[in-house]
C-alpha cells in the first residue's frame, strides 16, 4: 500500500489518497519517516531487532 501511495502521491497529492483509503496522513507520514531513518523507530522495535540478530547467530 505504501508504495501504491508513493507513486499515487504525486499526481493526486498525499491527503486526497489517505482520505479514500481511510489513512490518516498524519500515521503514513510517520511510517514512512520511520522506514527512511531507523533510529526513528520505537526503542521496542529496534532492541527486538538486535535481539533477533543474537538469536539468529546462536
Amino acid at each position: 500500500m505504501r508504495t501504491f501511495i508513493d507513486e499515487q502521491c504525486k499526481r493526486f497529492g498525499l491527503k486526497p489518497i489517505c482520505k479514500a483509503s481511510q489513512i490518516a496522513p498524519s500515521g503514513y507520514c510517520r511510517r514512512a519517516a520511520r522506514l527512511r531513518n531507523q533510529a526513528l523507530l520505537p526503542t521496542r522495535t529496534q532492541r527486538d531487532a538486535s535481539l533477533a540478530q543474537q538469536i539468529g547467530r546462536v
